[in-house]
């Protein structure tokens, strides 16, 4: 039998990630079939479901590749050093947010906004792929950064919100997810964020 050789599994299963990606990019998320990422991959259907039984296997690979980078840590460290009065760090903080949205958008990050939209739908298909997401999303790991902040910030009596915190929080999961799910204008990132960070600014006591 021949030997295969080191790294050839991981090389095939890249090449199908790549291929559901360029599918991906050529119709909506949901439209999405094993059979159109099989004649992209330009493999056989049994050469693919090798390294992915099903299409959640392949959008769980999509899902983990965006997790979360040293960049992004870095970022948020650099944020929270800065000796600013509480607000304005708060709203650095947002639009750091949307700056994220922006570059992932631009460099191809449309189709994880698209992944989570969809699972968001359906959450009981979630259920079913959530122990096999590895990592946590760049885009997560800000929000929750965000939330542990504006957490601090209200017990030190910094911040005096106006609405229960988790209704806070809950708006404002459901702005920015509402931002990444409607991404065709995208130059209009900012604006909506910067809106955004007024809302919550208000509704903190500013």
């Amino acid at each position: 039998m021949p030997k295969v050789r080191e790294g050839y599994a991981e090389k095939k299963k890249q090449e199908i990630l790549e291929a559901a990606k360029r599918v991906c990019r050529s119709k909506p998320v949901h439209d999405v079939a094993m059979r159109d990422i099989v004649l992209e991959a330009g493999m056989s259907q049994g050469g693919v479901y090798k390294y992915f039984s099903n299409l959640d296997e392949v959008f769980v690979g999509l899902l983990n590749q965006e997790s979360v980078s040293y960049k992004v840590k870095d970022k948020i460290e650099a944020l929270l050093q800065i000796k600013k009065d509480s607000f304005e760090m708060l709203h650095d903080f947002i639009m750091y947010i949307g700056e994220h949205i922006q570059e992932s958008m631009t460099a191809g990050g449309e189709i994880y906004f698209e992944l989570v939209a969809l699972y968001s739908k359906d959450p009981q298909r979630f259920m079913k792929i959530e122990d096999q997401l590895v990592e946590v999303s760049n885009l997560k790991y800000i929000q929750k950064k965000l939330h542990d902040f504006i957490t601090q910030q209200i017990e030190v009596k910094n911040f005096s919100p106006a609405v229960p915190t988790d209704d806070l929080l809950a708006f404002m999961a459901t702005a920015i997810n509402g931002i990444t799910q409607n991404p065709a204008p995208v130059y209009n990132v900012e604006r909506h964020v910067n809106t955004l960070s007024i809302a919550v600014r208000k509704l903190l006591g500013e």
